[in-house]
C-alpha cells in the first residue's frame, strides 16, 4: 500500500510535535515508473506516506521537483496546500521559493530557509515558473537577516552538491559555515545520499547529510543508512539535538537501526565529523 515505506519508522517520527521532512518527488496522478532513467514522480496516494510520519513540514529544495514539469510541480503545491502541510525552499516562482515557513509553537516562534545550490538550472524557481529557491550566500545573507525579526530560532536547509562520502565536500563546508555566520541556528543538507560528518561551528550545530529515508538506493550499505535529528527546543532556544540511525532493507523500508549496525553508523559519522 501507499503508506508502506513509512510503517517502520512511523511512530517516531509522528511522536514530534513538529515533523518536518525533505520530498524531491513531485505528484502526479498519471505518474508512470521510468526503470530506465533518473526523473521521478509519485501517485497522489503516496500523500499517504507523509501524513503517517506526521509531516508538518515538506522541504522542497530538491533537484528532482521539475521532473514531469511545471504544472505537476504546482499540482504537488496544491496537494501540500490542501493536506495543511507547510512548505519551504521552494515554490510557485522564485519569490515564493525564498519565503520561510514561520510558525509559533508552544511559545516558540520558529523560521525554515530552504536552498538548492547544485542545480540543474531547470530546478531553480524564476519570476514565471515554480521550482526551488537558488542558493547564494548573499540571498541566504539578506533572508536571514529577515527572518531574524520574526524567529527566534531559524533553521537552514541547503541541498548542495552530492558526493557519497561521509566527508563533506570543501565548497559545501564553506557555504555551511557562512550560513551559521549569517545567523542560522542550525544548518543541514539535503543533498547526501549517505550519512556525513557532523560540527559545530560557532556553538551552533551542522549537520552536512542525513542520507537516505525514504528511497531504492538499496545497492550498497551506505546508501541504506540515514539519519533522524530530534531537536529539542525550550524557551525559543534549541538546547540539544539528538542523532537517530536509520537503515534501509532490502524492501526499502527504513527501520531504527539498533546494536552493531546503529554504533556502526554513528562511529562512521563521529570519525568523519573528526570526533573519534
Amino acid at each position: 500500500g501507499a503508506t508502506a515505506p513509512a510503517r517502520q519508522v512511523a511512530d517516531l517520527l509522528s511522536s514530534a510535535d513538529l515533523t518536518h521532512v525533505s520530498n524531491e518527488i513531485p505528484f502526479a496522478p498519471n505518474c508512470q515508473p521510468q526503470a530506465e532513467t533518473m526523473t521521478f514522480c509519485a501517485r497522489p496516494e503516496y500523500l499517504e506516506t507523509l501524513r503517517l510520519v506526521g509531516a508538518d513540514v515538506v522541504e522542497l529544495t530538491g533537484n528532482h521537483n521539475l521532473d514531469f514539469g511545471a504544472r505537476y510541480a504546482l499540482f504537488s503545491l496544491d496537494l501540500y496546500d490542501e493536506a495543511g502541510m507547510g512548505t519551504f525552499g521552494g515554490g510557485r516562482n522564485a519569490i515564493d521559493a525564498r519565503r520561510p515557513f514561520t510558525i509559533t509553537h508552544n511559545g516558540n516562534r520558529l523560521a525554515f530557509l530552504g536552498y538548492n545550490q547544485f542545480g540543474p538550472e531547470y530546478a531553480w524557481a524564476t519570476e514565471e515558473k515554480p521550482g526551488a529557491a537558488r542558493f547564494s550566500p548573499q540571498i541566504l545573507q539578506a533572508d536571514l537577516a529577515q527572518a531574524r525579526a520574526q524567529a527566534d530560532l531559524l533553521f537552514v536547509n541547503i541541498q548542495h552538491t552530492e558526493s557519497y562520502s561521509p566527508v563533506p565536500l570543501p565548497r559545501q563546508m564553506a557555504d555551511f559555515r557562512a550560513a551559521i555566520e549569517a545567523g542560522a541556528d542550525a544548518v543541514t543538507g539535503s543533498q547526501a545520499h549517505q550519512p556525513q560528518a557532523i560540527e559545530f561551528h560557532g556553538g551552533k550545530p551542522i549537520f552536512y547529510g542525513l542520507g537516505n529515508l525514504f528511497f531504492d538506493q538499496t545497492w550498497s550499505a551506505a546508501t541504506c543508512q540515514g539519519l533522524v535529528v530530534r531537536h529539542v527546543i525550550y524557551d525559543g532556544r534549541l538546547i540539544a539535538s539528538q542523532v537517530i540511525p536509520t537503515v534501509m532493507g532490502d524492501d526499502c523500508q527504513p527501520r531504527l537501526a539498533e546494536g552493531e549496525e546503529r554504533m556502526a553508523i554513528l562511529e562512521m559519522v563521529f570519525e568523519a565529523s573528526g570526533w573519534e
